[in-house]
Parts: structure tokens; sequence; C-alpha cells
């Protein structure tokens, strides 16, 4: 059997384990994008082959550089605090305590690919904490950073990674493995509250029914969201720029909604009748004039899906 052959076939059997340790969960996907930043080692073995005349030889330093190849890139991963589904949860867990000058709060999430949890605390946690946050499986640590101004506490919570910079998220994450990273956000359900949600690819869970939420922005890859919306009185905001995505709100029954889109690839589902203004489609229920409480649903997106159903 020829040397070269020989390497070939140990080169597809590791990538074929590496690939279904990948599935499996046991390690992280960045492996895959640790193999693919090491393309290089081809060239290595391709300098070898001339340099190495005894063919063994040359099969037996191919075979220990494949090895280290893969080694590493299985390595790397787990040393970025990366971890798959069947190894122990990594948890970061951070908060924020209330202050007396504080008013309103104006929050920005800002993080990769993940499953996003964003909810209300209770009563008496509105008392003492404006913000907690749990990380699980993240690339970096939890970041909190905080500046109050005039009585508005501006709060960003971001994924940092050991260079003290936004972490650089795995590419390879899609929907289907987003729950292996997730965060978990509780907010006060006291203070007036502004939201920018920054995120790649994301399956959020956004519950807002006892906060009082005045404007939520969006602004995202492609999400499956599902976004629970209170009956607090006045005009309230959301602004939704994404990918292709799916996006359900739910809203009390007696909240009238407004839904403006400027995609003719979106699609806006829920009962009440449309119209075009300046050149944008228009849709609102029909309590919207009359209500109390009323949301202004704004989509500057792709290919999306917007659902509103009230409870």
């Amino acid at each position: 059997m020829k040397s070269g052959r020989l390497l070939w076939g140990i080169f597809w059997i590791l990538l074929g384990c590496t690939y279904l340790a990948v599935s499996g969960g046991y390690v992280s996907e960045s492996a895959l994008v640790v193999l693919i930043t090491l393309w290089p080692v081809a060239l290595i073995l391709l300098g070898l082959n001339f340099i190495l005349k005894d063919r063994w030889v040359f099969a037996a330093v191919g075979f220990l550089v494949l090895v280290g190849t893969f080694a590493a890139a299985l390595y790397q991963p787990s040393q970025l605090g990366l971890v798959g589904t069947n190894q122990k949860d990594t948890v970061q867990t951070t908060q924020t305590r209330l202050e007396a000058l504080e008013k309103r709060i104006e929050l920005t999430v800002d993080t990769g690919a993940v499953a996003l949890d964003v909810h209300e605390m209770t009563e008496e946690q509105s008392l003492v904490d404006d913000v907690f946050v749990e990380g699980r499986n993240l690339t970096g640590s939890i970041s909190v950073s905080r500046d109050i101004t005039d009585g508005v506490a501006k709060l960003v919570i971001s994924e940092i990674d050991k260079g003290s910079r936004r972490a650089d998220f795995d590419p390879l994450v899609i929907p289907r493995n987003v729950s292996k990273r997730s965060v978990k956000i509780l907010v006060n359900r006291n203070l007036p509250l502004t939201v920018t949600l920054r995120s790649g690819a994301a399956n959020e869970k956004l519950d807002f029914s006892k906060a009082r939420l005045e404007k939520l922005v969006v602004k995202s890859g492609a999400v499956n969201s599902q976004i629970r919306l209170g009956s607090e009185n006045g005009a309230h905001k959301i602004e939704i720029e994404s990918g292709a995505s799916n996006y359900k709100l739910l809203v009390p029954k007696d909240v009238g909604y407004r839904a403006v889109s400027n995609s003719g690839l979106t699609n806006i589902s829920f009962p009440g009748g449309s119209q075009v203004v300046n050149g944008e489609m228009e849709k609102k229920s029909a309590n919207y004039e009359s209500s109390l409480s009323k949301y202004d649903i704004t989509l500057r997106s792709g290919l999306t899906n917007l659902e509103i159903a009230t409870y």
C-alpha cells in the first residue's frame, strides 16, 4: 500500500470520528472551525513527501502530524470553555443592584447565536436588582456594564472573550444547535424599560407581560422568536430588523396593535384590514384607535413571518 493512500485513509477516518463526536455533543462544533483554520498542515505533508524518500518514514511522520492536528482541534475548543450537551454545563451568573436614583432602564443585549430567554423578575427581586443574567456554555464570559445618567441606567450585557473584547462566535452554529448556548435575563418589572437585542441565529423567548416595556428593538440574523407583551397604558414601539425569521407576538385582548412593513416578502398574520401607505404595507387591529394601550410594530426585514395572537 502506498503511504499517500494510507495517510488519506487515516485522514478521512479521523474526520469522520470528529464529525460523529460533534454530532453526539461530546465536543463543540468549534472543533470543525479549528480544523478549517489548520489547512496549512496539508502543505506541510506535501513538503514532507518531497523531503522524505522512505515512504514508511513519511507515513509515520505524516501519521503523527495528522493525529497532532486533530488533537489540537479538539483541545482548543475545550480551552475556550465550550462543551457539548453530554458534558457538564458551564454556568455563569451576574447581576446589578438597583440604585435609588434609577428612574428607567435602557438595556442592550449583544450576543452571538444563542437560545435567549428574557422575562421580568418577581416583585420582591425587583426591589433589589435591576438585571440578573445567567449564561450557559458560552464562548467567553458575560459582562454587564452600567452607566447611570439623569436617572437613566444604561445597561449593556455582552459576551467577552479572554482578550477583553466581544467574543468571536462559531459560524457553524445553526438554529437546531443554538440551545447548547443560552442566555437567560431577568429584568426589573417596576421601572420603564427600553430593550435592544443584537444576536446571530437565535431562538428567543421574551416575556414582558408584567414589565413596563416602552420600546423593543430586535437586530438579528435568522430568528425564531416568541414575544409576550403586556397591557401597560400608553404607546409602545417594536422595531424588527432581521434575516429570514419567524416572530409570534402574544398581546392581551384589550390592546391595540399596528404593523408596518416595507418588504414585499414579509407576511403579517392577524385579524384586521390592511392598506398600503406611502409604499409600505400597514395592518392594524380593529381597536387600535380606541385602545389605551397600543403597540406600533415596524418590520425592516427580509423573508419574515409575523403572527400576532391574543391571550
